[in-house]
């Protein structure tokens, strides 16, 4: 598995096989693959109904209502604060759309 050049020992090179060139060139696809498994996978979730403490974390929380209470939510290390943060986040991005798609 050598090549000896000019008393230099060198790895001999080796060409890439028809599948692993296959898998390189098909990333978009296997990517695709994933989504479509994982989606598969959550569907039956998605229009699940609110349990626990979620109508208070996410509809009554007045901190994740705006971007500037993230110091104030990560303040209270009890209750959860990346949860918090990224419902913050969300909301953010997202403003009142936000609220819809979580119902």
């Amino acid at each position: 598995m050598y090549l000896k050049r000019k008393g230099v020992l060198f790895p001999k090179q080796v060409k890439m096989g028809k599948i692993y060139r296959h898998l390189e060139t098909n990333k978009i696809l296997h990517l695709l693959i994933i989504a479509v498994l994982a989606t598969t996978a959550y569907h039956n979730s998605f229009y699940n109904s609110f349990h626990f403490d979620d109508r208070y974390t996410i509809l009554e929380d007045a901190a994740i209502k705006s971007i500037r209470n993230l110091p104030l939510i990560f303040s209270d290390i009890f209750s959860r604060p990346l949860l918090r943060a990224t419902f913050a986040i969300n909301y953010y991005l997202g403003g009142s759309m936000f609220l819809a798609i979580t119902f």
